[in-house]
């Protein structure tokens, strides 16, 4: 079995971490059905955590996917985009747009890729 976690820690006032621990595995979050490396990580003004994936193989199932999770680590939605790569993205003011930096070209340098706006309602 694989694992794919993000991890989570305390923060201390000194910026030390500690009290490390796994917040979400996400192969158990999609039930398997791909293997996920985590790339982006961006949380909204509630809490909800935007997180993108580069996969290995542009045709994997999961391409292209960001998963949005709950504070308590539970799947809300899955935002889908045609490009594989998903490593950044950021909110428009009102985060009512959801700005991704998506990647076409997995295997070799320059990664092409794009930007897209999608509408996060």
């Amino acid at each position: 079995m694989s694992r794919r976690p993000l991890l989570q820690f305390k923060i201390g006032p000194d910026a030390a971490l500690s009290e490390r621990r796994v917040f979400v595995n996400l192969d158990d979050l999609t039930d398997h059905a791909g293997r996920i490396w985590p790339d982006g990580v961006k949380i909204d003004s509630k809490g909800d955590i935007y997180i993108g994936q580069k996969p290995r193989d542009p045709h994997a199932p999961l391409a292209g996917k960001i998963f949005v999770v709950s504070p308590d680590g539970k799947l809300l939605r899955t935002l889908s985009l045609p490009s594989p790569g998903v490593p950044n993205f950021a909110f428009s003011p009102d985060e009512k747009t959801l700005y991704v930096t998506a990647v076409d070209q997995l295997d070799k340098a320059p990664h092409h890729g794009k930007v897209y706006a999608i509408s996060n309602n």
